[in-house]
């Protein structure tokens, strides 16, 4: 019998005829390039905004087909449909519009102002898509930007088709190691995509199986990894005697101790544990396989952490690859329980035991890690009791890192930063007397300057704006220890951010005011805006951002394999330098992406001074972070070289990808 036996019971048409003339419109002359993207701080103008004539008539179909989709909503955004507030001259409130399809899933847009929009649809059961986008939206990426309805004054666009791919299903059961259903489970699904050709798994979705053991969970066509995760959470006995207490009590000692736990990154307990000789142990989520047994020497007799088909961790579960509308049945999850091992020590910070203090024990998996932040996935949680000591009661053997972060709470940013990542490998015995050591963070702090032909912004204000937020480069200290945090300017341009885990960072300058760029960000030798610097034990001063309202502009045209203008291109810009390109699961300035108009001309505004590859390609949209499509790109690039402030125009030859 299952040890879960012994435990628990089981108007559309007639506007067809005006668009004769929209093969006319777009001969005339093509419209100017986009001006550079700036932030303003104005105010919205009360004056009416002036009605256009152009319009835009379009259908919504089922990617790879030309089958309909009616009643999907269907929104237009620009900057020309003005902001909420304003109005048109005909009495319209300005901002995005929002439209129905008919029967054969065509919708309108009319009285347009000549703009560039962007035209999504959403409807139920489909994935949300916009205009030309190629494939559905598992996972967004930063550089696979939507292509925008260009609309000359007076223009008729009758071409605008967007595809939808159907939702897809995912489903199975989950059984015991008798082979009986469990019912009431949470099943979680992962998503495993490649981000700079190496795979990411994040969480996406739960499901909970039913009577039967069913569960069913309808995702997006991609690649996924599904498993029954069961990491417990583990409390000092005198802490959930203590919440016994104050629940018996009630009234405001709920909230204050709730506010405790959260500060401390834990929530309230929602199911009864079990409770063993020191801690109480409950689950992760609302519902066990079973609960677990306590054998006579304390360890737990339980169900793991299982992926389908029966995979203890998520990097050797198997991939589940599912199409627009395919339902993918038989991912199956069979649990067996087992007897556990221990992890257990105490966290010692410079005045001795640490109590109070939440610890992690996460698995290590590449795929989990290589994000920034790393995806949190089944990790284990325990808490310190007053001597310091946690315990780990139910580690199946595997691979792990425990992972302490102590940071303040916001309103204390003076407070110190307390870390500790030890790896631990956890084999046929326990694992008792780790030793963690708590170490103190370090600081980030600099000054902000400005340079350039214009006077620096007048105001403090426009100086408290800007945001200095270091990232951690992914798979090291800071990254793993989740720690986040940002600083902002003082009003004599200075800024200190919260203590960080040492290690190597990027540091990220946003919200600069308005006609400024971030020229470089100095630490030392290196401009840690593009390559990362190291955050030592001491902390790192003396950094220099500057921000200069010299601003280069490349104007460029494309052509393609015809000679004629390449409006559906891709244009890709990436550095000679190969320790500039992206790092996975993180941003950089000096790679970006730009889509032509129609005529073929595109403008690049704030690209920083140095050396580049650009290149423009037709089909298949290449993946600008992948190292090895980069590669493969070279040979086809043009070189560019770009200094401060500097005007360039060149000219492109679009290459064919398929």
């Amino acid at each position: 019998m299952a040890l879960r036996a012994l435990l628990m019971p089981s108007a559309i048409a007639l506007v067809l005829v005006c668009l004769s003339g929209s093969e006319a419109a777009a001969q005339g002359p093509p419209p100017p390039p986009p001006p550079p993207p700036m932030v303003t701080g104005a105010g919205v103008s009360s004056k009416p905004l002036e009605v256009g004539t152009g319009l835009i008539l379009g259908r919504v179909v089922e990617a790879g087909t030309t089958t309909p989709v009616p009643d999907a909503m269907v929104t237009l955004t620009g900057a020309a449909l003005g902001s909420s507030g304003q109005r048109f001259t005909n009495g319209v409130a300005a901002g995005p519009r929002v439209t129905v399809t008919d029967s054969t899933g065509r919708f309108l847009f009319r009285d347009l102002p000549a703009s560039n929009y962007q035209v999504t649809a959403a409807a139920q059961g489909f994935s949300a898509a916009g205009y030309q986008q190629a494939k559905p939206n598992q996972v967004r990426r930063s550089l696979e930007l939507p292509r925008p309805v260009e609309l000359t004054p007076g223009e008729k666009r009758g071409d605008v088709v967007i595809n939808l791919w159907r939702h897809a299903g995912i489903t199975g059961t989950v059984v015991d190691e008798a082979g009986e259903p469990v019912v009431g489970l949470t099943v979680s699904v992962l998503t495993r995509t490649l981000v700079s050709g190496k795979p990411v798994m994040q969480n996406y979705a739960t499901a909970v199986t039913d009577d039967r053991g069913i569960y069913w969970s309808e995702v997006v066509p991609g690649d996924y990894v599904v498993g029954v995760l069961t990491a417990p959470v583990t409390w000092p006995n005198a802490l959930a005697d203590e919440w016994a207490q104050v629940r018996a009590e009630g009234g405001d000692g709920v909230a204050a101790f709730a506010g405790r736990l959260s500060a401390a990154g834990l929530v309230l307990m929602s199911v009864a544990g079990v409770r063993t000789n020191a801690v109480t142990v409950t689950p992760p989520r609302s519902g066990w396989i079973a609960a677990p047994l306590t054998t006579s020497d304390g360890r737990l007799y339980a169900y793991p952490t299982t992926f389908h088909p029966s995979a203890s961790s998520a990097a050797t579960a198997a991939i589940v690859t599912v199409r627009s509308g395919e339902e993918k049945p038989g991912i199956n999850v069979q649990v067996t329980p087992r007897p556990l091992l221990r992890v257990s020590g105490r966290l010692l910070g410079p005045d001795g035991a640490m109590p109070g203090v939440v610890i992690r024990l996460i698995t290590i998996d590449p795929a989990t890690a290589m994000s920034s932040p790393p995806s949190q996935i089944d990790e284990a949680v325990a808490m310190t009791g007053a001597d310091g000591r946690f315990l780990f009661p139910g580690v199946a053997p595997g691979q792990y890192r425990i992972r302490m972060l102590q940071m303040p709470t916001q309103g204390r940013s003076a407070a110190p930063t307390w870390w500790a990542l030890q790896n631990v490998t956890v084999g046929d015995d326990d694992i008792d007397g780790v030793d963690l050591a708590a170490k103190r963070g370090a600081k980030f702090s600099g000054r902000v300057v400005f340079e350039g032909g214009g006077p620096p912004p007048a105001t403090a204000d426009a100086l408290r704006t800007v945001t200095i937020s270091p990232r951690a480069v992914p798979g090291t200290n800071g990254s793993l220890a989740l720690a986040t945090g940002a600083a902002t300017v003082t009003a004599t341009g200075e800024f200190s951010t919260t203590e960080f885990v040492p290690g190597p960072y990027l540091l990220d300058v946003t919200n600069v005011p308005w006609g400024w760029i971030v020229k470089s960000v100095i630490a030392g030798n290196a401009d840690a805006a593009d390559v990362p610097v190291e955050l030592p034990e001491g902390g790192l001063d003396n950094i220099v951002v500057t921000l200069t309202d010299k601003i280069s502009h490349v104007i460029g045209s494309v052509r393609g394999s015809s000679d004629k203008a390449a409006g559906n291109a891709t244009v890709g810009v990436f550095p000679v330098d190969r320790t500039m390109w992206r790092r996975v699961g993180m941003q950089s300035r000096r790679t970006q992406t730009f889509i032509p108009l129609r005529n073929g001309v595109f403008l690049i505004a704030g690209l920083p001074p140095g050396e580049y590859y650009i290149v423009a390609t037709e089909g298949e949209v290449p993946d600008f972070s992948d190292p090895v499509v980069l590669t493969s790109l070279i040979p086809s690039a043009s070189r560019l070289t770009i200094a401060v402030g500097e005007q360039k125009a060149i000219e492109l030859r679009a290459v064919i990808r398929k």
